[in-house]
């Protein structure tokens, strides 16, 4: 439901925050180190900034319905 935590799927990097994607809204985009990168669409907010390392199982927004 709206507002339920996102958590990051794996340890990374975050790579990108941003709604200048407009179809996806809220986007955080994860690097991780394996060269994989997760993208996490449509949030209502979120926890973290551009650069910052992430823990897997570590909350960095929550479930929304932005973008189109």
């Amino acid at each position: 439901p709206k507002g339920t935590p996102v958590a990051a799927a794996a340890d990374g990097v975050v790579a990108y925050v941003g709604n200048d994607l407009g179809s996806y809204g809220n986007l955080v985009l994860l690097r991780h180190g394996d060269g994989m990168v997760t993208a996490y669409a449509h949030l209502s907010s979120t926890t973290v900034t551009k650069g910052m390392q992430v823990r897997q199982g570590q909350t960095i927004g929550a479930v929304g319905t932005t973008g189109t």
